[in-house]
């Protein structure tokens, strides 16, 4: 098995983390700016219930999720292009060699 990492293509996907990350930041900002809804707008019993109230908890709580897990999966990217760039790539071929393969989804291309 030979590994072979481009730490600059590495580098490309964590800053494409971050923006990913941004955007989850962005739709909690639009969740919180327009999620929010008045008695008159949910009506009586919807206000009563809390459905509304509770959903709109809920997904902050994924988009907070997803944010926190975009942020750390850049961030271990880029230590991890920093540890390939400084590693002896020999002795590193030679760990990865004693490795099993991984069978590894191609990038989706949108």
């Amino acid at each position: 098995m030979k590994l072979d990492v481009d730490p600059r293509l590495m580098r490309i996907y964590a800053t494409h983390l971050r923006g990913l990350q941004q955007a989850t930041q962005k739709a909690r900002a639009y969740v919180h700016q327009y999620g929010s809804l008045s008695v008159h707008e949910q009506g009586l019993i919807g206000k009563f219930a809390g459905y509304h109230d509770t959903y709109v908890a809920d997904l902050n709580a994924m988009l907070d999720k997803l944010s926190t897990l975009l942020g750390s999966s850049g961030g271990a990217l880029e230590q991890s292009a920093s540890a390939y760039e400084n590693t002896d790539m020999v002795s590193a071929a030679q760990v990865d060699a004693l490795l099993p393969q991984v069978p590894r989804s191609s990038p989706s291309r949108d």
